[in-house]
């Protein structure tokens, strides 16, 4: 009996692979769509001091990975100025490793929002790579309005337009949000689009009473204490201060609450923002956490905030924490504009959206704030968890996904 011979394909990503942003997203769909036996996959990726690892466990992991028709080509990741310089010096390292996986019989290739499709649109001209940009959002515009570049600023041009020249090249393009789909449409478009935001793994995002508990005796909070979470960055795309004013307000409007931060960002700065805007210190724990410990201390909050400005291009967006938070069985705040996002907090009484985090905006919203921190928090486990599923879910997004595949991969 003949058999079929494997799609193969590239995953061109400009993370490094073990970034939580990878594997808690598209590497999901990957995995399973390599379990069918029909397709081959090799991901290429730039490779972060901060998650490189030693030669041994480099090795280790390409064996594991290769068991399931996953393959690794990871590259260095240029640390040149400017970054224009560095992205050029990226584009160029990437040459020869998909010369090599063309020539070995890869003919479809898969990126991981429009700056690797940027990348992908170059490479496709080249090797005559099919495109799947997918997580296709504008990212030169998100840029341009947190105020990084200006559109008369080169790396904006460059980016932009390079952006657009990879959806009129791709096969194959997803996106979160009918924003996307209607932009694609206006630019005649000839891919196919299929929306599918941003996935949570929601076997491993759940809520969890016991890590509640544990968490929040670990932080010395008793049972009945309002917990109000973010769990992100802070500046470039999100807001800072803001967080601040968010939080004063309220502190200074609702009883026995506390606040807990999980970010990357510099503990002692982010801390004394959080003190500058009033924030006592015996109310507020402001830390890390690794990506295993996020669905405990997710299970410990009460409500989570999505720290996005509200600036035009954000309703492309497709934010991962949102799902995270539902998943968990947390209700969130979000500004009015940031994706789809908003409306959905809303109509599915899973959180609130607000015009932004200034006091003036939030004040209205603290009855509705109270309301939330005083539901008991199995009933709203229950709520978010089951509105997640239907709007984030794997099992809901994998068959757009996979068909979205099927699509790139008939010739």
């Amino acid at each position: 009996m003949t058999q079929t011979k494997k799609k193969k394909i590239i995953l061109y990503l400009v993370n490094s692979f073990l970034d939580p942003v990878i594997e808690s997203n598209v590497m999901l769909y990957i995995r399973e769509a390599a379990k069918s036996g029909d397709y081959q996959f090799t991901v290429v990726s730039y490779e972060q001091e901060s998650f490189r690892l030693s030669p041994e466990e480099q090795t280790a992991k390409k064996e594991e990975l290769a068991k399931n028709n996953v393959f690794w080509e990871p590259l260095d990741w240029s640390l040149k100025k400017p970054k224009l310089r560095a992205k050029f010096i990226d584009l160029l390292s990437a040459l020869s490793t998909l010369r090599k996986l063309k020539k070995s019989g890869h003919q479809y290739m898969i990126t991981l929002n429009s700056v690797a499709a940027s990348y992908g649109y170059i490479f496709s001209k080249i090797f005559g790579f099919k495109l799947y940009p997918y997580q296709y959002e504008p990212h030169s515009e998100y840029g341009r309005d947190a105020g990084l570049w200006t559109e008369s600023s080169l790396s904006f041009k460059v980016l932009s337009w390079l952006e657009k020249k990879a959806a009129m090249r791709a096969t194959v393009i997803s996106s979160g949000t009918d924003y996307m789909k209607n932009r694609l449409l206006e630019w005649k478009t000839p891919a196919k689009f299929f929306k599918i935001a941003s996935v949570v793994n929601d076997t491993f995002f759940d809520f969890s009473e016991s890590n509640r508990l544990s968490i929040r005796k670990k932080l010395n909070l008793s049972a009945d204490k309002k917990v109000i979470l973010y769990a992100g960055k802070f500046g470039d795309l999100y807001y800072t201060e803001e967080v601040g004013t968010l939080f004063k307000t309220i502190y200074d409007n609702i009883e026995n609450v506390y606040f807990l931060v999980l970010t990357l960002n510099d503990i002692d700065e982010i801390s004394e923002m959080f003190k500058k805007a009033g924030i006592p210190d015996d109310l507020i724990t402001v830390t890390r956490s690794t990506y295993q410990e996020m669905p405990g201390y997710l299970s410990t909050a009460d409500l989570g905030v999505v720290a996005v400005p509200p600036v035009p291009s954000k309703i492309f967006c497709s934010n991962i924490k949102v799902g995270e938070y539902l998943a968990t069985g947390l209700p969130y705040l979000i500004c009015k504009g940031v994706s789809e996002d908003d409306r959905f907090a809303d109509e599915q009484r899973v959180g609130i959206s607000v015009k932004d985090f200034e006091t003036t905006s939030i004040t209205p919203f603290i009855n509705d704030i109270n309301t939330y921190l005083n539901t008991p928090r199995i009933e709203l486990a229950k709520r978010c968890r089951q509105a997640c599923i239907n709007y984030r879910g794997f099992n809901m997004l994998n068959g757009r996904f996979q068909e979205a595949l099927r699509t790139l991969t008939s010739d």
